[in-house]
């Protein structure tokens, strides 16, 4: 069995983590409150890198391509992708950290 979005096997559910993991820090905090307007911005960058970096490499960034369905290669895979993905989050965030 894969993981990704809902175990589904698609979306890579890291990519799915940096996604939230920005929109924690640059969408609203309550309705009232407007998005800061580079969160688009932010996701399509974490999202791009990561096709480039994943999809080039695994031939998707579906969950099923990452570990080309193999759940054995979970247990290598997955912890450099979350490592990556988290760099790669917090560069983004400290690139738009000013007006946030």
């Amino acid at each position: 069995m894969h993981g990704g979005l809902g175990f589904s096997g698609k979306l890579c559910g890291v990519l799915t983590g940096g996604c939230c993991v920005l929109a924690l820090h640059a969408g609203r905090g309550a309705p009232e409150e407007s998005e800061d307007p580079r969160l688009t911005l932010m996701i399509c960058d974490l999202v791009a890198w990561f096709e480039q970096e994943y999809g080039s490499q695994f031939g998707g960034i579906d969950c099923g391509d990452i570990l080309n369905d193999d759940a054995r290669n979970k247990l290598t895979r997955c912890p450099v992708i979350v490592m990556a993905v988290s760099r790669k989050v917090e560069e983004i965030l400290a690139a738009n950290a000013n007006g946030t």
